[in-house]
């Protein structure tokens, strides 16, 4: 349900859900949105494309921050999920050998 209303909110401000949302590597019930945090949200460039399917990059507008920051609060802020992936994500760096030495040390 919130991730049609995420797809809504994108669509009705002329937004695409490519580059704004995408899937949850270590989560796949998720969707994530594609910047690292919303405090740097407007100073990185975002992934467009354009009406030719010709991959773009664009600084946002405040208005896209906005539909940003509607999406963010659109999402639960459940503790039990995020330890969910924080654990997936330790396994994931743990199989990789070199990755694990440097945890290890």
């Amino acid at each position: 349900m919130r991730h049609r209303h995420a797809l809504h909110i994108l669509n009705t401000n002329n937004l695409p859900s490519i580059g704004f949302l995408m899937d949850h590597s270590l989560n796949p019930q998720y969707v994530r949105i594609g910047i690292p945090s919303l405090e740097l949200a407007k100073d990185l460039p975002y992934r467009i494309y354009n009406h030719e399917g010709v991959e773009e990059f664009d600084k946002m507008e405040d208005y896209q921050l906005n539909v940003v920051h509607a999406i963010y609060n659109l999402y639960e802020d459940n503790e039990e999920i995020r330890m969910q992936n924080i654990n997936t994500f330790h396994m994931e760096w743990n199989k990789r050998p070199n990755l694990k030495i440097l945890s290890d040390w």
